[in-house]
């Protein structure tokens, strides 16, 4: 499972690099039983941000709410955040 989130951060990171659709990626790993972990989610939103692009960031989640494919909230790894909380504690916290 270990190597499995490290292959799926990869892919993240390559497709935040190149403009990908990364919540397809995950719905996709969603709809074959890799459930991915809010650590994933997290790891999407960080690099978005962490690259100064920020409106994909909120569009990110956005799409993650809109696909429904994806669980949010408590369905998050025991986490009530989730993906919308771990967004606003980015936008609070790190400029």
């Amino acid at each position: 499972m270990e190597l499995m989130t490290a292959i799926a951060c990869g892919w993240i990171k390559r497709l935040v690099g190149a403009g990908g659709d990364v919540s397809a990626l995950l719905g996709e790993m969603n709809c074959v039983s890799l459930r991915p972990g809010l650590s994933l989610v997290e790891k999407a939103v960080a690099l978005y941000w962490d690259r100064s692009e920020r409106a994909r960031a909120v569009e990110f989640v956005r799409n993650m709410l809109r696909r429904g494919s994806v669980g949010v909230g408590a369905d998050y790894d025991g986490q009530t955040g989730g993906p919308v909380g771990y967004l606003a504690w980015k936008m609070m916290v790190i400029n």
